[in-house]
Order: structure tokens, then C-alpha cells, then sequence
């Protein structure tokens, strides 16, 4: 079993999963195991689903070894400026821990949000006005909901 907490800096646990840009986050592992000696890797990314090319950046990786079959770990880090957390039809921004533990194929992740306030950024779709919606036809540009 791995587990993932998420805490603000003065301890108290992140119930709602909400941290502040430049905010520093402690997260916490906590395992138990059916055997020792292994080596563990926690990860804090951000990654981009929707359409066209998704992404994914690992903006802290810490590797550890293990030498109990239960136990806990402190990382603290302080969180980026960006890119901040937000959904839309077309682009979404997530971030998570990740922890692996590689050699028993066993992974917890949690995610969290990065914003300025207590919720993702909502992403809208903005339909254009009818008439540039014309000019961009004539001129042959076309808009995500006119193409394919």
C-alpha cells in the first residue's frame, strides 16, 4: 500500500486539495509493504489532456530507499508560478504527485489543484460574432468548431 498527503505549511492537511501559486507543499508517503529494501520515487508534475498533443513536465522527482516494510516521508517543495490548473473542451491543466514503487509495479497518485482560487481556471468556448465568423470563411481561416 502507498499513500499520498497532501499539507500546507503550517501542517494542516490540504482536505480540499488546493495550493497557492509559490504555496510550499509538504507531501507525505506513507507505505506498508510486503517486503523491504527497495527504492521508492515520488514525483510532482503537471500534465495536459484535450485535444491536440498532450504534455507532461516532472517539476520535482525524489528517490529514496526503503529499508522497512511500513513507514512515512516529508518532501517539502515550493510550488511554481505555473502553469496553473484549469479545464476546458480543449485544454486542461492537472497536477499530481506520483509515487512508484518500480520493482513491485505498485503506483499511488493523487492530484491537486494550483490556482488563485479555490477551483480550477474554467476554460469557456467562445463562439465568434456572425459577421467575423463570414470574413474568416471568405478568407478561408477556420475556427476549432469549424474544423474536423
Amino acid at each position: 500500500m502507498l499513500d499520498i498527503v497532501f499539507l500546507h505549511a503550517d501542517r494542516s492537511e490540504a482536505a480540499n486539495g488546493c495550493f497557492m501559486p509559490g504555496e510550499q507543499i509538504i507531501v507525505v508517503v506513507r507505505w506498508q509493504l510486503e517486503s523491504d529494501n527497495i527504492d521508492l520515487d515520488l514525483r510532482l508534475l503537471w500534465e495536459t489532456s484535450g485535444k491536440g498533443t498532450e504534455d507532461r513536465e516532472v517539476i520535482y522527482q525524489e528517490q529514496w530507499h526503503v529499508a522497512q516494510f511500513s513507514g512515512e516521508k516529508e518532501f517539502e517543495f515550493y510550488l511554481p508560478r505555473g502553469p496553473l490548473s484549469c479545464e476546458g473542451k480543449l485544454l486542461s491543466v492537472h497536477w499530481a504527485a506520483e509515487c512508484y514503487l518500480e520493482s513491485l509495479g505498485i503506483k499511488a497518485r493523487k492530484d491537486f489543484v494550483l490556482s488563485t482560487s479555490a477551483s480550477p481556471i474554467r476554460l469557456v468556448e467562445v463562439s465568434p460574432n456572425p459577421g467575423l465568423a463570414k470574413v474568416m470563411k471568405f478568407l478561408g481561416v477556420t475556427t476549432p468548431q469549424q474544423s474536423g
